[in-house]
């Protein structure tokens, strides 16, 4: 399948930039993190292979869909610690439609925060505009490791490509539960990015968010490192989550998932 022409791409990404960052000071805030990165230089290169390899699961008519579709919605990003999240949920009588890309993956992980109820409802996605990578620093849960590099979590970055994609699960997270997802993501902000079932790629497109932290540090502790490796459990944790859903949405996740440096995840397991 082939990726969509230069018209569709355009009008895709217009509405992509007008739609989820629509302040100055958001925008600014999302280029800020994507120049952070030790090799700078190369992010536009490593963006566009991503879409490169996310584009080959969507072909013309369904980028189509997606660019028709999005420009009827409006969303806001909302930046961390997500103040007033909860209020503007229940007076919409919502919940919270959330693509979760990395430990979120793992329905024991996700059961940490999460209801069984709705862990067993999400289900698995593709979302597009977003380039995934191993970067968001790990806790130090011990003394004994303070100073001691645990490896980075995911994290992801908009690009503003329609043809970037990741897969994930989306879920639907209710009120109560947004202040034990406020804990554990310390620093995302949430933006909301178009997505399509995986096993139904053709499906009316809709919007979630998803977490993205664009911040170097928060609070006096470092958020994002551009050269720690993964940590090893959780890097496990990811892939397996991935390959439980079937063999094709593991390779789609190592084909556009990133380690320090921009090597492919799929390549960087090759040559470990």
């Amino acid at each position: 399948m082939q990726a969509c022409d230069d018209a569709r791409q355009h009008s895709l990404r217009e509405f992509l930039d007008r739609a989820t960052i629509p302040t100055m000071t958001f925008a600014r805030n999302f280029l800020t993190g994507m120049l952070i990165a030790a090799c700078s230089s190369c992010v536009d290169t490593r963006l566009s292979e991503n879409g490169r390899v996310g584009a080959a699961r969507l072909d013309d008519a369904t980028m189509a869909s997606i660019a028709a579709h999005m420009t009827s919605r409006d969303l806001a990003a909302i930046p961390y610690p997500w103040i007033g999240l909860e209020g503007r949920l229940l007076e919409q009588d919502k919940q919270l439609q959330l693509i979760g890309y990395g430990s979120l993956l793992s329905a024991k992980s996700a059961a940490r925060t999460f209801s069984v109820a709705t862990v067993e409802q999400s289900y698995p996605v593709v979302a597009a505009g977003l380039y995934r990578v191993f970067q968001y620093v790990m806790h130090r849960t011990s003394p004994e490791q303070a100073g001691v590099d645990n490896g980075t979590a995911l994290n992801v970055r908009w690009t503003g490509k329609a043809d970037d994609l990741i897969n994930g699960r989306v879920f639907s997270v209710p009120v109560a539960a947004i202040d034990a997802l406020r804990r554990r993501e310390v620093g995302y902000d949430l933006i909301p990015v178009p997505f399509v079932p995986w096993s139904h790629p053709n499906a009316e497109p809709a919007f979630a968010y998803v977490l993205s932290c664009t911040r170097p540090e928060f609070e006096g502790r470092q958020l994002l490192s551009d050269t720690s490796l993964p940590n090893s459990e959780y890097y496990a944790m990811c892939r397996a989550a991935a390959e439980s859903v079937s063999d094709e949405f593991l390779s789609f996740y190592l084909s556009t998932t990133h380690v320090a440096g921009g090597l492919a995840a799929k390549a960087w397991e090759v040559g470990r």
